[in-house]
């Protein structure tokens, strides 16, 4: 579904690069700062020349097969060789 909804921020929001999503499912529920099954998202878009800027922060990782749209929040973890997907909930 998309719509409009209004946002209380701390900093400034601007429409072209803030989204909100809801996430579902309980791979983010854990660490100093949980997102559970059902809480809606505050995302902004970024485009980053340099992927290790991302490294240990969560992140909306998006990609597709066709029209089906996929998309996860996860926190990139570079291990020195390679990257992997990890997630705040330690049963994930």
């Amino acid at each position: 579904m998309v719509g409009q909804l209004a946002v209380e921020a701390t900093r400034p929001l601007d429409a072209k690069r803030h989204f909100v999503i809801r996430a579902t499912g309980e791979s983010m529920d854990g660490g100093p700062m949980p997102i559970r099954d059902g809480d809606l998202v505050l995302c902004e878009w970024l485009t980053v020349s340099d992927p290790h800027k991302v490294d240990g922060r969560a992140v909306l990782l998006t990609g597709g097969v066709g029209d089906e749209v996929l998309a996860e929040l996860k926190i990139p973890v570079w291990t020195g060789t390679e990257w992997l997907l990890r997630s705040a909930n330690p049963d994930y």
